[in-house]
């Protein structure tokens, strides 16, 4: 609709119709520093923990 009445005088573009998903292709929006704060914080909770139930056992 974009192509015919809102915007005639642009080109429609067609995406490709098939797109292979190598790793690199499928990682492209992760945003790295993010995922390596949230396995630190995970990683500190599960020590945390397991020091608390070490003490009061």
């Amino acid at each position: 609709m974009a192509c015919k009445y809102l915007e005639p005088s642009k080109g429609c573009v067609q995406p490709p119709a098939t797109k292979s998903c190598s790793f690199s292709a499928c990682t492209d929006g992760i945003f790295w520093p993010f995922v390596l704060l949230i396995i630190l914080v995970i990683w500190v909770y599960s020590t945390v923990t397991n020091l608390i139930d070490m003490f009061l056992s």
